[in-house]
Parts: structure tokens; C-alpha cells; sequence
């Protein structure tokens, strides 16, 4: 259906005094859009009976206006429109009420550049406007929420401004992204009217969606790519050329050049296998084999929805996959491949990944392994670990703990064997938690009783110093071990870096009291564990001898003198 100016100019009901009391009370109460271009052309959908006049009156500052949207669109008299089109109106003559997006969620470093240059961190719950900026670093993650259910997630290493975001009077909700750097991930549950908009630009191409789930992604400054993962995304360049991707296609846009055909992204891939616990960090991950997959992408997230992104780690295929920090929780796994030529598959359905290192499995502090006792009886001490309401013990025959002689529950860090015979035996602890978790075990140690000599024990004979050893954290990796007088380790008594062994011997005197000791391991790469909790380690005062009695005497009888 056509429309013409001549034919509606006449017939309006609403008298001029009652739209001039209206159109100002709208533009004192209108937010004003802060540093945008105000020559920027946005669409406006064609509605049945609508004509130039009522574009300026519905949505412009002036009903005048409706000369400048013709001279914008190279319309001339009769002024025909077309039904259902649209139409280019420069931002500066529009009526708009100012929008903004919520920050429903951020994880590591993430900041906001305002209109001014200044940057500050962002938090949970804070809005950002237009032509503001939001900056992501390595580790940074945040969760953007956008009027009518439009979420975006930014990935780290980017930077994504709001070019525009504002409602026109009849609802509609006109949104403009431009991503600078990095990767972001849009999904559009509710499905856009005709009337809305929401397009991203980069450097080199705009993309344009009505309910669809996408991700872009700068590779450089003159090169993009788009993956539509959910309904259709329209892509256009520079030069208004224009591809339509659809679910699971991909295409790469560069600077001057034509926009590549859109080719299938690669096969979602096979989760692996993981543990029920990961009670010890670095958590490694065997991958599954792929064939034309350059690496797999892990994305660890607290929702299984992915929204609530933490870390992500890359590895090839078939190779193992490292997790050097995570704090204790349960997490969702999502497994992407991403083959040579640079696409990414969908997601793969997530797992579930739990990290419980709290309690960390106890460090045996005596006897030393491979250590020979002539007693009947020896007892086995370990440092005692505050998150840990008790131990549970085992005493056995055999390195593999088939042969158990007793295993027992005890709520302090020592063990007393009962009467041994002549033999080898095998000692391991671990902790229990309040809540009932179980660490892994300790390090086990090996001792053998043997016979008493027949020259018998040699008086005064005393074991000094501090010997530790603790499970192996790692192949192939080295160990960072501290030694304090405080649980805060300002103190430092003693301590080693790079140890090749899971073990440290200090053959001196120590005096006694209690002190903290705590470990992490480093691998070949350089790469390094978190401190593992710190466990408590107490030194017995050295008990009184006829040395002390003679040295106390002699004390005593030069204050009598």
C-alpha cells in the first residue's frame, strides 16, 4: 500500500496547544545521549498509514523535520513510502528516551572506560550507558544483560562500547555495539520486532539479528569472523555486501576484500572423561583425539547455562590439558574445537567439573621414609591442617594397601602402631572434613622394624631437625617449600625453591614451637600451583637430661656463693 503527503496533511485531531504541552514534557524528561554522533542514520520501520508527516510528528523533535528525512533517504514529490519498509532518520531529529545495559555478572579483571577517558572497575549490578566501554583483561569475564531479554557475554582480552542504546515513542528499542577487540558471544532469546534493531559493528563488517545466538570475534584489526550457533545472523562489509550465515556456519570478513562464502563450523567435541573429586591442583585433562582440529577450547563456568564464565584453557587434541588455579566449587565443563582455519564449534554438552582441595591431603612430618626402628611400637606424626576435623589412618604390608594390619579414625595428627614383628610396613593418612569430604592420601611412608642390636641402644642417641615429605603433585615438576613462624608466612623460618624430591630434611637444631608450613609445585613450562593450605608443624621442647640437672645445679650453687 502507497501513501502520499497531499493526502493526510489536513487531518490531525490532536490540536497544536495540547502537542506542544506534550512534546515538552517528553523532551525535559528524555535522556540525553552522551558523545554520539548525532548525524548517524537509524532505521525506522514503515507502518500501514503511516507518511512523512507522521514520522516527524511520531517520532522527531519538530514536525518539520520530515524535510530533512526525505532529503536523507532521496525522496522526492509525491514523498511515496512503501509499507513495511524503512526509513533513515538522523539521530539528532529523533525523540529517544536513553537505555541501558546491566552487568548481571563479572569474573577477574574487567573495567569501564567512560566518555571521558577515565577507567574504573566494574561490579555486579552497575549499568552502563552510551558511549561508555567495557575493557576485559586476561582473565576478565562479564555478563551483560540488554533491554527484551539480549544477553552478551565478553570474553578476555576485549573491548565493546555502546554506540547507541535508546527507545523511539512507540516502543522501539534501537541498540548499536562496536566490538574493537576480542570475542563476545550474543544471544537474543526474545525474538526482535520489526520495529527494534540490534547490530554489533567492527572495524570491517555489521552484523544484524532478530533471535539468534552468535559469536564474533577480531582476529586482527582488519579481520573478523562470525559463527551463528542459533537462528540466522545477517553479515554485512564496507562496501554493503551482504551474507546470510546460518545455524552452525561461519565466515571470515577482511578489510577490502569480498566477504568469504560461509563454511560449516567444525563437529562439536567428545567431553572427556573427568573425575567425580579433584582433590589436588594442577587438574590435568586428557583430551580426546580429533582429526582436523587445530586445539580444543575449555571454558569453565559456575552455571551450566556458561553465563557465569571463571577461566578458559587451550590444548591440542589428544594432549593433556592443565587447570593451574581454581578455587574450590562446583563448575560446568564446555568443550569447544577449533579447527585451522580458525571456526569453533558449538559447545559441546557441559560437564560437570568439582574441585574440593580443601582439606589438602596431610604431610607426614615423622618418621622419614625408608626409616629403620628398633622399638616395638613407632609412632607416625603429620602437621595438622585447620580445615580438618579428623584423620583416618592406615597401616599395611604392602605398598598398595591390600594387606591392611589397621586403619583407624583418630581427631589428633598421630598415630602409634601397635606391637610389630620384624618387617617392612607402609603408613598413609588422609583428611576428613567437617562435612564428611575425604582428601586424597598422603604420601605413604615405608619403615621396617628390625631387631634390637646386641650391643643395645646407644644412651643419649637423638633424632634432631625436621624431616617432611608429602604425596607427589606432578610428573616431571619441581617444589617451592616455606617454613614460618606465622599461618600468614611474614615469618619466614626456612625455605627451598625448586626441590627435585617430595621431601625436605633439616638436620640442625630448631627450637621448639609451632610453625606453618605450606607447598606448591612449579612444572617444566614454568608454570605454577597455587600454595597448598598451610598445615601446622609443632616442635617438642627437648626433654631435660642429667646434662641439664648438673648445668642447673652448678646454677644454683654460684647464687648460694
Amino acid at each position: 500500500m502507497k501513501f502520499t503527503i497531499r493526502s493526510l496533511c489536513a487531518s490531525r485531531s490532536l490540536c497544536c496547544k495540547t502537542f506542544l504541552v506534550f512534546t515538552l514534557f517528553l523532551t525535559c524528561s528524555l535522556i540525553l545521549l552522551p558523545q554520539v554522533n548525532a548525524d548517524e542514520l537509524i532505521s525506522v520501520h514503515v507502518k500501514k498509514g503511516t507518511n512523512l508527516i507522521h514520522l516527524a510528528r511520531d517520532y522527531c523533535t519538530s514536525r518539520t523535520a520530515w524535510k530533512e528525512i526525505a532529503q536523507a533517504n532521496q525522496l522526492k514529490e509525491p514523498y511515496i513510502i512503501q509499507e513495511n519498509s524503512t526509513l533513515l532518520i538522523p539521530l539528532r531529529l529523533l525523540l529517544t528516551e536513553g537505555l541501558s545495559a546491566q552487568v548481571a555478572y563479572v569474573s577477574g579483571s574487567v573495567e569501564l572506560l567512560e566518555t571521558s577517558g577515565h577507567r574504573r572497575t566494574l561490579k555486579s549490578g552497575e549499568h552502563i550507558y552510551t558511549g561508555q566501554s567495557v575493557v576485559t583483561g586476561s582473565d576478565g569475564y562479564i555478563q551483560l544483560i540488554f533491554p527484551d531479554k539480549k544477553f552478551t557475554r565478553i570474553e578476555p582480552d576485549s573491548q565493546l562500547t555502546i554506540t547507541y542504546l535508546f527507545k523511539l515513542l512507540d516502543g522501539a528499542v534501537k541498540a548499536e555495539l562496536y566490538l574493537e577487540q576480542g570475542r563476545l558471544v550474543h544471544n537474543v532469546k526474545k525474538k526482535l520486532k520489526k520495529s527494534d534493531s540490534f547490530n554489533t559493528r567492527t572495524a570491517v563488517s555489521i552484523t544484524g539479528i532478530r533471535g539468534t545466538e552468535f559469536r564474533m570475534k577480531m582476529e586482527d584489526d582488519s579481520t573478523n569472523v562470525v559463527e551463528t550457533l542459533r537462528g540466522l545472523v545477517q553479515l554485512k562489509n564496507s562496501d554493503s555486501q551482504q551474507v546470510l550465515l546460518k545455524k552452525g556456519e561461519g565466515s571470515r570478513v577482511k578489510q577490502g576484500e569480498s566477504i568469504a562464502p560461509p563454511k560449516p563450523l567444525p563437529s562439536s567435541p567428545v567431553p572427556p572423561q573427568l573425575a567425580d573429586v579433584y582433590r589436588t591442583l594442577p587438574i590435568s585433562i586428557k583430551l580426546p583425539a580429533m582429526q582436523d582440529v587445530k586445539y580444543i577450547r575449555l571454558r569453565v563456568a559456575k552455571d551450566t547455562e556458561g553465563n557465569r564464565s571463571v577461566i578458559e584453557q587451550l590444548a591440542a587434541p589428544d594432549e593433556e590439558l592443565l587447570i593451574m588455579s581454581l578455587e574450590d566449587g562446583k563448575y560446568s565443563a564446555f568443550f569447544t574445537a577449533v579447527n585451522h582455519e580458525g571456526f569453533e564449534s558449538p559447545a559441546a554438552q557441559p560437564v560437570s567439573l568439582t574441585v574440593r582441595t580443601v582439606p589438602a591431603a596431610p604431610v607426614i612430618s615423622s618418621p622419614k621414609n625408608a626409616y629403620t626402628s628398633w622399638d616395638e611400637k613407632l609412632e607416625m606424626r603429620w602437621l595438622r591442617s585447620d580445615q580438618a576435623e579428623k584423620y583416618h589412618t592406615e597401616l599395611a604390608k604392602d605398598e598398595h594397601f591390600n594387606d591392611i594390619i589397621e586403619n583407624l579414625v583418630t581427631d589428633n595428627p598421630a598415630y602409634l602402631t601397635p606391637r610389630l614383628e620384624q618387617g617392612t610396613y607402609y603408613f598413609r593418612v588422609k583428611a576428613i572434613a567437617a562435612d564428611g569430604f575425604n582428601s586424597n592420601y598422603s604420601q605413604h611412608v615405608q619403615f621396617s622394624k628390625v631387631a634390637q642390636p646386641a650391643m643395645g641402644k646407644v644412651e643419649g642417641s637423638t633424632t634432631e631437625g625436621i624431616h617432611l615429605q608429602w604425596p607427589v603433585i606432578m610428573k616431571n615438576c619441581t617444589y617451592d617449600m616455606q617454613i614460618a613462624k606465622d599461618i600468614h608466612f611474614a615469618d619466614i623460618f626456612t625455605s627451598e625453591a625448586a626441590l627435585t624430591e617430595n621431601s625436605f630434611t633439616l638436620d640442625s637444631y630448631v627450637a621448639h614451637g609451632t610453625y606453618y608450613v605450606r607447598i606448591r609445585a612449579t612444572l617444566e613450562n614454568g608454570l605454577q600451583s597455587q600454595w597448598a593450605p598451610a598445615q601446622k608443624l609443632y616442635i617438642k621442647p627437648e626433654p631435660l637430661t642429667w646434662k641439664h640437672a648438673v648445668m642447673g645445679l652448678s646454677f644454683l650453687a654460684l647464687i648460694a656463693l
